[in-house]
């Protein structure tokens, strides 16, 4: 499709799609005008934003998914784990960390606490690994599309080392287009992206600790 002014068309409910799943589901067309008589200003299409390019495709889906940012999708205490305290190893202010910290409390009783001598538990973030390969390449062989990959690995035990969730390594990636004449939107959509990822990685963790289960002890 060219570069001219296109047309994003919302679904109804964007508070239930995330950024990535909201940018599927939209439908582009060319201009408002396109639209059969009649439908232009039908409830169904409740709101036609303006957009030129890809990178304003992100920021709508994300102005979409804002009402997600900082809320669980669990009721608090909506499911019970083998511990009641929880100490996160792993950078404090981190998105990662945040993230965390917010559907942990929203969706269990667990508390989280500030040194690993409080807690019943750690989750403990072994590694984080980021990488990218070529994926389509332009005319002259640069570079034009890169698949970007974030992979975490975490483990949960007891103060004794015992463990709760042995390691495991969760990955998730993602396609980022290159442009060489704007460096700068390049490298907010590339941390948008990688943004996402952790979101995504954070909810296949929840799962995990969800169907966490007592750790087997010696001789039991």
């Amino acid at each position: 499709m060219s570069d001219r002014t296109q047309a994003l068309v919302l679904s109804h409910s964007p508070v239930f799609l995330t950024p990535s799943r909201l940018l599927r589901s939209a439908v582009i067309i060319d201009d408002s005008e396109a639209l059969p008589r009649g439908l232009q200003h039908h409830p169904a299409i409740p709101r036609i934003i303006s957009v030129t390019s890809r990178r304003h495709l992100l920021g709508a889906a994300l102005i979409g998914a804002l009402p997600l940012t900082g809320c669980g999708f669990r009721l608090r205490g909506s499911y019970s784990t083998p511990f009641r305290t929880l100490y996160l190893q792993m950078p404090e202010n981190s998105y990662l960390a945040v993230r965390l910290r917010q559907e942990l409390l929203a969706g269990s009783d667990v508390t989280i606490v500030n040194t690993p001598s409080e807690a019943k538990a750690i989750l403990e973030l072994l590694s984080d690994s980021r990488s990218r390969d070529v994926l389509s390449i332009n005319d002259t062989g640069r570079a034009r599309e890169y698949e970007i990959t974030l992979s975490l690995s975490f483990r949960v035990s007891n103060p004794s080392g015992i463990d709760y969730m042995e390691a495991v390594t969760l990955t998730a990636s993602r396609d980022l287009t290159y442009s060489e004449s704007d460096f700068l939107s390049r490298e907010k959509e590339e941390a948008f992206l990688y943004r996402d990822m952790e979101a995504d990685l954070v909810n296949q963790l929840m799962r995990r600790i969800e169907a966490i289960k007592p750790p087997k002890q010696a001789g039991g």
